[in-house]
């Protein structure tokens, strides 16, 4: 398993912590997704032999939270 921590400005409520969390975590691979709206992070544990990160972050921007940097 892997862990990475992405920053997404446009993390602004609850609604946007469950639909991260909802659609992220139901990609095959994904182990565990964490919001923290006040910080902007989005924490995703998966496994990389079943979903690269681009996969996460492509998801993220199409549910309209793109990733900064």
């Amino acid at each position: 398993m892997e862990t990475i921590t992405l920053v997404t400005p446009d993390v602004s409520c609850e609604h946007c912590k469950r639909t991260i969390e909802r659609e992220i975590g139901a990609l095959d691979g994904i182990q565990g997704v964490d919001v923290d709206i006040d910080s902007k992070h989005v924490t995703v544990t998966y496994n990389a032999t079943r979903i690269a990160k681009s996969d996460i972050v492509d998801k993220l921007d199409d549910e309209g939270y793109p990733v900064a940097g």
